[in-house]
Order: C-alpha cells, then structure tokens, then sequence
C-alpha cells in the first residue's frame, strides 16, 4: 500500500512538470528550443511501460502504476501535438529579410534608387541608406523593388494600403 501512494506522489510530480509545460506554451512561451524528438522519444518509452503497467494492474497489485502512467501518457502526447503545432507556426513567423530598392519619383523625372532591407513578413522597409543629393522637384512616388518586383510604399503614420511596403 506504501508503494502505491509512493508511485501516486512520484507521478503527481512528473504530471506538475509537463503540465507546467504546457500552461507556458499556451501562455505564449515559444517552442523553438523544446526537442519534439526528445518527448517523442520519451512518449515511446512511457508508452512501452503502459504494457508492464497494464500487466501489473490486471494482476491486482499495480493499479497506481497504470493509472499514473495512462495520464503521463495522455499529457505528454498533448504536449508533443503542442510543440508540434506551435514550432510551425513560430518557424512561419520568422522575420524573413531581403535586400531590396527603395524608389523615390520626383515631378521633375529624377529618380533616387537606394539600397534598403525588406521584411517580407511585415511589410516594413528598414535601413534606408540615404541618398547625398539635393532634389528640387516635388516627390510624387515612392515604392520599393524586390528582385524585379516593384511594389508601392507608403509611411507608417499615413498608410493606407495595408498590402503595400511601410516605413
């Protein structure tokens, strides 16, 4: 009877931590740096001493063991389709940069073409390098090249096209 409550609290333990787990995952923590082939690896071996569980608690002496380990069980393959779902969409999330052109026209047909960096993601068009000339026509358009894409681009505060380029 001692082993039984023994196995109760030594598998209450295990439960805290996963579900520790799994309580952060769904406050947000990311995922990227949990192994799924690490618990993958530990679901197989829980999985595997469900059958010595099993037997034990048909024989009438193991019933804690058995019930422990289901639950273990259970939670551990919650937290792998967690890990699963949650590191693809984080590795979508990434911040996918590009070298790219920022074009400005001017109503005088000057055009200053710039080096800039482009996050795919977001839209948002960063590291701007400046350009050293004096341009005394009106700006009529600014918009942004990718490879050979041209794409229109608009300040942040007066964006209106929530599909074109922001700085």
């Amino acid at each position: 009877m001692i082993y039984e409550h023994l196995q109760c609290i030594g598998g209450f333990i295990i439960l805290t931590g996963y579900i520790k787990q799994i309580r952060d995952i769904y406050d947000g923590a990311s995922c990227l740096g949990l192994s799924l082939k690490a618990y993958s690896t530990v679901l197989i071996g829980v999985f595997l001493m469900e059958f010595n569980a099993l037997n034990i608690s048909l024989k009438g002496y193991g019933s804690a063991f058995f019930v422990t380990n289901t639950i273990t069980c259970v939670v551990i393959s919650h937290l792998i389709l967690l890990i699963w779902v949650r590191q693809d969409a984080e590795k979508k999330q990434r911040t996918i940069i590009k070298d790219a052109f920022f074009v400005s026209v001017y109503d005088n047909d000057s055009v200053i073409l710039t080096p800039c960096k482009v996050n795919l993601n977001t839209k948002e068009i960063s590291d701007i390098v400046s350009a050293p000339y004096v341009i005394t026509g009106t700006l009529t358009s600014e918009c942004v090249i990718i490879g050979e894409n041209e794409f229109p681009a608009e300040e942040a505060e007066s964006r209106q096209n929530q599909d074109s380029f922001w700085y």
